[in-house]
């Protein structure tokens, strides 16, 4: 269960109500709820009454309930066979969870009687799951030239989704092989699936304002194909070319109970290097290929790359009947009033790159260093050179790495440089501990070639976080320390933020400078 409250917010309905006088100019013209008129014009002519009346708190509640029940069985086949590397090892079980969900939000949240936020409608859901599953480890060779150890891991998995007219089938084949000391060679495939969430299946239509820009309005700055879709979709020719539109879009998005899980088809493949010349030191090497059909996304995958399919694709060339221009709803003015979009099983995703790992642990006095503790470092790096998403069958593929933007970026889940490192060092000594954490994210460029906004380029971050640690006893532990040590900047964007100025939290450190301080006791 949570709640959350907010004050400072205020109530578009009592802002109407109060900028509405009366004939003589002396009161409301709806007086009731105790209403005082509202001055706007001038620094700090809002009376203390005025503001009390637009106020408005906003809470909310959100109850999640989740039942796990599960029976397993494991062991090997060492009582009744053994291959000639030894037994199989295996695992069988059946599991069942269910899971539910409600958020109840207060009248003006819900309907969006704000000026802060969007309308937040509620939400509940229940979806419950039955599953088998099983695995075995089953070692091939060993002890051979050139195989110490070579060894297969299966595994399976059948769901039975209560949102689902099907079984829901997943499963695993990996490989392991032990080439001689020190080299390690592993590999594997697994099918994968994401079951819809109580939210993507269940939610209320909801309104958001996400940045794009209008092919038909005069900052779309349409040539003479976009100008002729724009006709063809119903917009009159004299006002293509002349709307005056805002920045930010309506888009009204909701939940689609006839959702299927998200399919992934996952290849990994690396290489293990643990040298006994240098004790303490491994590298890993480690490629990987994702790829994701039946990406649940909302239709279209953001409302710029629906307004570019229905105006600026020579094959949808403004056909009404396209379900990329229906989604666009006008006013009569010829500005648009909103883009309806909804979650749908009609997405792709693939990501391609590489993790190369490099940790070193070792004693201080092994290395001719006084006997103060020990010292691990350990490095990750990763290199995605491929994020391609495609929003549907009839949109291009967007190239999304190294990008930021509304094309790629637009429900808000952040950004894959391609470059990233992330860096600990621990120290320890006897009952003490000082870590240092260095995490670094290449630059990232605007993913609209065709539009010059105010950031066309975000540059390389890097975050340290410095903590230290007390083991009092054995059950009182002691932690504080810094976060964004170096006080990184958050980058602030205009127009091709996604929503507009909001930036990217998922990605870069909102808050600066923390410090923090925890004791952990253990019973």
């Amino acid at each position: 269960h949570g709640s959350n409250s907010l004050l400072g917010d205020t109530s578009l309905a009592r802002i109407q109500q109060a900028l509405l006088l009366n004939a003589a100019g002396t009161g409301c013209l709806d007086p009731s709820g105790g209403c005082v008129p509202l001055n706007l014009y001038g620094l700090g002519r809002i009376s203390p009454a005025a503001a009390q009346f637009i106020s408005t708190r906003i809470n909310s509640t959100q109850d999640f309930e989740e039942v796990i029940a599960q029976a397993f069985l494991s062991g090997d086949t060492a009582n009744f066979f053994s291959l000639p590397a030894g037994p199989i090892g295996f695992a069988l079980g059946a599991e069942y969870r269910s899971d539910e969900f409600a958020f109840r939000p207060s009248q003006d949240l819900a309907v969006g009687n704000l000026t802060g936020f969007n309308a937040s409608p509620p939400v509940s859901g229940y979806i419950d799951v039955y599953e088998l599953y099983g695995e075995a480890h089953v070692p091939l060779l060993k002890d051979l030239p050139f195989i110490q150890d070579l060894s297969l891991e299966v595994a399976g998995r059948l769901s039975d989704y209560s949102s689902q007219n099907g079984l829901t089938e997943t499963y695993k084949i990996a490989g392991d092989w032990q080439v001689i000391d020190g080299v390690r060679i592993r590999g594997s495939y697994n099918r994968a699936v994401r079951a819809p969430s109580v939210g993507e299946l269940f939610a209320p239509v909801g309104n958001s304002f996400p940045t794009s820009t209008d092919p038909c309005s005069a900052q779309g700055n349409p040539n003479a194909a976009t100008r002729q879709a724009c006709i063809n979709s119903g917009v009159p020719a004299n006002l293509v070319g002349v709307i005056q539109a805002n920045q930010q879009t309506q888009t009204l998005t909701g939940g689609n109970t006839n959702l299927e899980p998200e399919v992934a088809d996952t290849y990994t493949a690396g290489v293990v290097w643990t040298p006994s010349f240098v004790p303490g030191l491994s590298v890993t090497v480690d490629y990987f290929n994702i790829k994701i059909d039946d990406y649940i996304a909302s239709f279209g995958g953001s409302t710029a790359n629906v307004l570019n399919v229905c105006y600026r694709n020579a094959t949808v060339n403004g056909n009404p009947s396209s379900p990329y221009c229906q989604a666009v709803r006008r006013l009569a003015n010829g500005s648009i009033d909103f883009v309806s979009l909804q979650l749908q099983n009609v997405a792709k995703q693939t990501t391609e790159g590489v993790d190369v790992q490099v940790t070193y642990q070792f004693d201080l006095a092994d290395v001719g260093l006084p006997d103060w503790g020990s010292l691990a470092v350990r490095s990750l790096y990763t290199n995605t050179w491929d994020l391609t998403f495609t929003p549907d069958e009839i949109s291009a593929p967007l190239k999304c790495a190294d990008k930021f933007g509304p094309n790629c970026n637009g429900g808000g889940t952040g950004i894959t440089p391609r470059h990233k490192v992330n860096t600990s060092i621990v120290w320890k000594y006897n009952n003490y501990g000082v870590n240092l954490v260095w995490n670094h994210l290449d630059d990232v460029t605007d993913d609209n070639p065709g539009s010059n906004f105010t950031v066309e380029r975000i540059g390389a971050k890097n975050y340290f976080n410095l903590s230290a640690d007390w083991e009092a006893t054995e059950n009182v532990a002691f932690t504080a320390g810094v976060r964004n040590l170096t006080q990184e900047s958050y980058p602030v964007l205009g127009g091709n933020a996604s929503p507009s100025n909001s930036g990217y939290p998922n990605t870069y450190d909102v808050l600066g400078r923390v410090f923090f301080a925890n004791v952990t006791l253990r019973y």
